[in-house]
This record gives structure tokens, sequence and C-alpha cells, in this order.
């Protein structure tokens, strides 16, 4: 058989070229996913080299990997599936309106924002482990202590954005409505999360008095071990590695 007249061939409306495209970029994206992934990985580096304190490459790649990895492959996967398309025959309804087609690319808008959030706050987790570092040569007790608290509440602002974004981009709706929304809705969540409140104001009062400090090896009752206050707790590293955590 003529591979010309093969490839002209139809298999749900889709030529047996298209369907050998998306199959080849697939597989050709999920062989080579991991070395893109380093590459990729390497460029950022360069941006943040003169700011990671020496910190060596493998360190930055190991936390970048996985997010870097699932982007990659949603570009692989939105590049290989634009060779294809839905049968007429189906009689799905367009894109403009609720169907798969709709559902379709709104999982894959959320996935890729998603996605892209993640490698934001694991440069984040980069960022504070130089600090750390950073830190740790200059034994400054109390920049060991912000940089946890600083670090979670950069997290929770970046995945707040990520959602505003995904609100009004993806699901299109309205942003500033929802912001005003918030000021009537804050009370209630604030009333529901007034034990969280509680335990990030207590960790200003900590910070501020330094009662202890991240490092020092204090004894709460029975139990002994390194101090290492987070966002909303105070955790205490015992010598057998285990963890005790105490509400701020």
């Amino acid at each position: 058989m003529d591979f010309n007249y093969f490839i002209q061939q139809r298999i749900l409306s889709n030529r047996v070229e298209n369907i050998l495209w998306c199959v080849s970029i697939l597989l050709f994206g999920l062989l080579l996913k991991r070395v893109f992934s380093q590459l990729l990985g390497r460029l950022l580096y360069r941006l943040v080299r003169k700011e990671s304190e020496n910190l060596p490459v493998s360190d930055f790649l190991n936390i970048l990997r996985k997010p870097v990895e699932l982007f990659i492959t949603l570009v692989f996967l939105y590049t290989a599936l634009s060779f294809l398309r839905f049968p007429p025959q189906w009689g799905l309804a367009p894109v403009s309106q609720f169907g798969l087609r709709l559902f379709l690319l709104r999982s894959y808008q959320v996935l890729l924002i998603f996605s892209i959030t993640w490698i934001i706050m694991r440069f984040i987790d980069f960022f504070a482990l130089v600090f750390t570092k950073k830190a740790e040569r200059t034994q400054s007790a109390v920049t060991a202590q912000l940089i946890p608290f600083a670090k979670e509440v950069t997290k929770v602002l970046v995945v707040l954005c990520a959602i505003f974004i995904m609100l009004g981009v993806v699901f299109d709706l309205n942003v500033g409505s929802i912001v005003a929304g918030l000021g009537i809705g804050g009370l209630a969540v604030a009333l529901a999360g007034k034990e969280s409140l509680e335990n990030l104001f207590a960790s200003f009062t900590i910070f501020l008095d330094r009662p202890f400090t991240v490092g020092e090896i204090v004894r709460v009752g029975s139990i002994t071990g390194k101090v290492e206050v987070g966002f909303r707790s105070t955790r205490i590293r015992t010598p057998g590695q285990s963890t005790l955590t105490i509400p701020q």
C-alpha cells in the first residue's frame, strides 16, 4: 500500500497523518520530559545564580523538577492534541457553550495555572533555603525565625493570586466583585478561623519577644528538643527525630 495514500486515510474524521503526529509528540514529550526539565531548570537557574549563595545547581533542579515536568507535559499534551479534531457526527457543543469541549479547555487551563503556581512556590522554597543558609553563616537567630514565617505568608499570597487569576481568566468571573464580597464574608471567615488568627498573632509575639530562637534546645514538660518555629505552631524536634507540635 502506498504510504502517502495510507496517511491520508481518516479515522474518526482525523487523517492518519495527524494521528501519527499526535502520538509521536506525546511519546517524545513523555520520554524526554526529564531532559527538557533539566534544560529549563538550568535556564531558570541562570536567573537566580547571583542570589543562590553558591548552592549547587542540583539543589535547584531537585526543587523544581516535579512542577517543571508537569508544565512541560501539559505543553506537549496541548501541542499533540492540537492535531486532532472531534468528529462532527458526535454533535459536541462549541467551546463557547457548556459541554465536553469547554470542560476539557477549562480543565487544561486550571492545570496549567496550577503548574505555574507550583513552580513559583518552589522558587519561594529555593529562596527560603538561600536565606536560611545565609542566616546560618551570619548566625542571625532573628532572621532564621522570620524566614519560615515569611515563606508561608508569601505562599499564601501566591495561592490567593492564582485563585483570583483562575476565577477571572478560566471561569470569566468578575474578580472585582468577588474581592468586594470578601469584605462582607471576611467577618465569617475571621470567626471560623479564630484559632488560626490567634496562632498567627502569637507567632508575631514570639518573633518580637524572642523567648527562644530557632535551633535552641528547650524543655517542655518531659519533652526536650530543638526549636523549629512555623507559621501557626512551634515544632520541637526531639533527639529521636520525632516532632512535637505546639500551637502558638
